[in-house]
C-alpha cells in the first residue's frame, strides 16, 4: 500500500509541475465558484476504548475489542466551494475513505480495514493560490473486525466468540483543518489534519446484532494528501 500511494503522489506532482508550465492559464481565484473532486491518501487511527483487552458479551455470545494500529488506504472526495466576500467562502464537501490496519488482541493479531463516510462544511480563505480553510461535519465509521487467530481454547474464562469476521458501526464529529495549494485553473494538492470524535454503537457478527449499551469511544486522528480536479463554475 505504501509503494502505491508513493506512486500516486509522484504522478500528482508531475502533473502540477507539467500543467504550472503551460501558458495563459487562468488563476482559480478569480472564480467564485467551483465544484471538484478528487482522491487522496488517508493515515487514520481508531483509539479510545479499542485497547486490545476486553470484549463486548451477549446471553449467549461475545465479541472482540481489539487494539487497533494506524492504517494507510485510498479516498475519495467530491465537493463545492464558493467565495462570499473578495477572500471568504465556504463550502461543503462529501469524502470517502478505506483503510486497512493490524489488529491485536490479548497475545493475537489479525486484519482490520475501516470505511469511514463523511460530510463536512468548510470555511475557507480563498482567492490566492494557497487557501487554508477550516472544516466540521460528520462521520459514519465502520469496521470490519477478523478474529479467525484467537484460539478460544486457550481463553481463561473461556468464551463463545461469534464467527471470525464481525462488524461494528457507529458516528462520529469531524473537526479539523488543512491548505490547498492551487497553481492552475483544473489542478490543486491539498493535505488536512481532522480529529474524528466517534462512538460505535452496533455490532454485528455471526448472525447478531448488538445494539451496544455503553457505546464504544473509537476516535482518533486523520491525516489526509491528495490531488483535486477543478471546474470553474462562475
Amino acid at each position: 500500500m505504501k509503494s502505491h500511494g508513493s506512486k500516486i503522489i509522484i504522478i500528482a506532482l508531475l502533473l502540477i509541475i507539467t500543467a504550472s508550465a503551460a501558458e495563459a492559464v487562468t488563476f482559480v481565484g478569480k472564480r467564485t465558484q467551483r465544484i471538484y473532486f478528487g482522491i487522496n491518501l488517508p493515515y487514520t487511527q481508531f483509539g479510545g476504548d479499542f485497547g486490545g483487552d476486553s470484549y463486548l458479551k451477549t446471553t449467549t455470545e461475545a465479541f472482540i475489542i481489539p487494539d487497533i494500529e494506524g492504517g494507510m488506504g485510498i479516498g475519495f472526495t467530491f465537493g463545492f466551494t464558493s467565495l462570499i466576500k473578495k477572500r471568504l467562502g465556504y463550502g461543503l464537501e462529501f469524502y470517502y475513505y478505506n483503510t486497512n490496519h493490524t489488529s491485536k488482541w490479548l497475545s493475537w493479531e489479525d486484519d482490520t480495514r475501516a470505511s469511514v463516510l463523511n460530510f463536512d462544511f468548510r470555511l475557507i480563505y480563498g482567492g490566492t493560490p494557497f487557501e487554508p480553510f477550516f472544516s466540521l461535519g460528520v462521520a459514519l465509521p465502520h469496521l470490519t473486525v477478523q478474529q479467525d487467530a484467537v484460539d478460544v481454547s486457550q481463553l481463561n474464562p473461556p468464551l463463545d466468540l461469534v464467527s471470525s469476521k464481525i462488524r461494528y458501526r457507529g458516528l462520529g464529529l469531524n473537526i479539523g483543518g488543512g491548505l490547498e495549494y492551487l497553481p492552475v485553473d483544473f489542478l490543486a494538492l491539498t493535505g488536512r489534519i481532522t480529529y474524528r470524535w466517534s462512538i460505535m454503537n452496533r455490532v454485528k457478527g455471526g448472525g447478531i446484532k448488538y445494539e451496544i449499551g455503553d457505546q464504544l469511544n473509537s476516535s482518533g486522528i486523520l491525516l489526509q494528501m491528495g490531488l483535486l480536479y477543478i471546474i470553474p463554475w462562475q
